[in-house]
């Protein structure tokens, strides 16, 4: 459902820019509903860009009757950056269009952040830190529990191979380059400090996010929160093997939080 780039290019869109907390110039596309006050920021995958969620910003934009902000990540599409955030760097980057977006659409406007892969660990971290009460709900499709963690899971199934003292020596040269330990880059820790509705999903037979991460960030959260996985789907295609109960989910849960 999320790879297609054809109804963004062929829909009006506006390219706006902000500048990030370490002076990066930041991109991404915004759809505008006219006479609608609800907004989704959408948060793509690793190596992706804003175009990826190019179909289900067309659901929001054209069934839910939302604007829409497809955001190039750091280091990603047309946005500026050297190293990938992987959602920690990215989540003072998605406050600033939280800002952005409320100064386009006004005061009174209600917000949603919708993820998916890094994207998903991206707006549980954003959500994590002290927003404006704008931003009423998060869904997060597919997220990891930390960098750590699916760093050493990667390592182990798709390298064979699992030294941990490789891996700290990784993430101590990630904290000297990029700013950031793998360590700290903790999704499930930011999840302990949400106090907004969360949408939890999942592929059931997800091979590079393992299943188990999302019950953990699941169990982590004290605010409303639902989960729904999807039997048979591999990693971010919940939405293309069950398109009608992915879509379905994700305007009930709507419906009951903007």
């Amino acid at each position: 459902m999320f790879w297609s780039h054809d109804w963004i290019l062929n829909t009006e869109h506006e390219t706006v820019e902000i500048t990030s907390y370490d002076n990066l110039r930041l991109s991404a596309s915004f759809v505008r509903a006219p006479q609608s006050n609800k907004a989704v920021i959408l948060a793509h995958g690793y190596t992706g860009c804003g175009y990826d969620m190019s179909e289900i910003a067309r659901v929001y934009r054209e069934e839910y009757g939302y604007s829409v902000l497809m955001c190039d990540a750091r280091a990603h599409g047309k946005s500026e950056g050297e190293y990938i955030g992987f959602g920690w760097l990215d989540r003072l980057d998605y406050a600033r269009w939280i800002d952005w977006l409320i100064s386009e659409m006004g005061e009174d406007c209600s917000i949603v952040m919708h993820g998916i892969s890094m994207g998903g660990a991206t707006v549980l971290m954003t959500a994590g830190e002290k927003l404006p009460e704008n931003v009423k709900a998060v869904i997060s499709d597919c997220a990891f529990t930390s960098v750590y963690d699916e760093v050493s899971y990667v390592m182990k199934r798709w390298d064979r191979i699992h030294n941990e003292e490789l891996l700290k020596e990784v993430s101590r040269k990630s904290k000297q380059t990029a700013g950031y330990s793998f360590e700290e880059a903790s999704t499930l820790e930011q999840v302990k400090k949400i106090s907004i509705p969360v949408l939890f999903i999942h592929g059931e037979d997800d091979n590079f996010i393992p299943l188990w991460m999302v019950y953990a960030l699941y169990d982590a959260c004290s605010s409303q929160k639902e989960l729904f996985t999807v039997p048979y789907a591999n990693h971010a295609t919940s939405s293309r093997v069950d398109p009608e109960n992915y879509k379905h989910t994700v305007e009930l849960f709507l419906s009951s939080v903007m």
